[in-house]
């Protein structure tokens, strides 16, 4: 689900985040990108295991990093 969503956040990522320069827009496109890559990636790993235990291995470990990667992106 994830390697599924990769292509599709990257363009909405671009779309909304490159095209204008303010930074609220920047950061709404890059959010809205790593939504949809947990999104797709919770959707696909809920087949296989519980969802309280897919959000939590699938999505909240991985959030820290991820906020911190678009702080990076966005300085």
């Amino acid at each position: 689900g994830y390697l599924i969503a990769f292509p599709m956040a990257s363009y909405v990522m671009s779309s909304l985040a490159y095209q204008r320069s303010s930074i609220f827009m920047q950061f709404i496109g890059l959010s809205c990108g790593l939504f949809l890559i947990y999104g797709c990636g919770f959707l696909v790993l809920i087949t296989f295991i519980d969802a309280g235990c897919a959000f939590q291995s699938g999505v909240l470990f991985f959030l820290p990093i991820d906020l911190i990667k678009i702080g990076a992106a966005l300085a």
